[in-house]
């Protein structure tokens, strides 16, 4: 489909990363690339981009388990 094309625009971030690098690797230049999609993709990486950048961003935590909510951090971003 882009093989033949010289630039290649992303409208939305519900794309295949991988397909959108092969592409790069053949020379597709797509706008936004590979590496901007997978940040956006993933919320957590886009909020780590936005703080190591000094960007403004709401105050989160990152929890891959029950054990590790910080329940004090929850009822702070939960008061009204």
């Amino acid at each position: 489909m882009s093989k033949d094309k010289d630039i290649l625009t992303i409208e939305i971030e519900h794309v295949n990363v991988e397909a959108l690098e092969y592409l790069e690797n053949e020379g597709v230049k797509c706008c936004s690339n590979s590496r901007v999609i997978k940040i956006i993709q993933q919320k957590i990486l886009q909020k780590e981009f936005y703080q190591q950048n000094q960007l403004p961003v709401p105050k989160f935590q990152i929890i891959k388990g029950k054990s590790e909510v910080n329940w004090t951090f929850i009822s702070f971003c939960t008061k009204t």
